[in-house]
């Protein structure tokens, strides 16, 4: 289903509607272009899964330098991975990332999944975990790129 998102709000809303309708267990596989709007939807997501922006932890920030974050909501543990700096096979090794998926409940969201094709790996995410595509593309009708307030075209699968 395509969604066009033309305000932060809009995508809040988006983000909190998927996360309503989401299994105990679930992997959501992000892309898009840098600077679409991939971590800010993950924070919204977050935010809906019940750690509020007052926590504790920073709610979502971009796991691009570490490639892993881990929150805990109300509704049970976030695994946020960014796969952009991703130099090869043996780094998700390195962080433990196939050990995320063995018999737990939880949301994994990783963004530039599309990392995980070119290292051959895509077809290495276990099947037994509900998945959902989820691409964020800025609108043709955009007026300049990078811009968060810009309208975006929100794929869901």
């Amino acid at each position: 289903m395509i969604h066009e998102v033309a305000s932060l709000v809009e995508m809040k809303s988006l983000a909190s509607e998927i996360a309503s309708r989401l299994p105990q267990r679930a992997l959501i596989l992000l892309s898009g272009p840098m600077a679409a709007g991939k971590t800010q939807f993950t924070k919204f997501l977050i935010e809906a899964m019940g750690q509020g922006p007052d926590s504790s932890d920073e709610v979502a920030r971009s796991p691009s330098f570490a490639l892993h974050h881990s929150y805990l909501t109300a509704r049970g543990s976030v695994e946020h991975f960014d796969l952009f700096r991703l130099e090869n096979a043996d780094d998700l090794e390195s962080i433990g990332f196939w050990d995320f998926f063995r018999d737990r409940e939880g949301v994994i969201v990783i963004e530039w999944c599309e990392r995980l094709r070119e290292f051959g790996l895509e077809g290495s995410l276990p099947l037994n975990w509900p998945r959902i595509k989820i691409a964020i593309e800025p609108s043709a009708d955009s007026a300049s790129v990078g811009a968060i307030s810009q309208r975006r075209r929100v794929s869901v699968d």
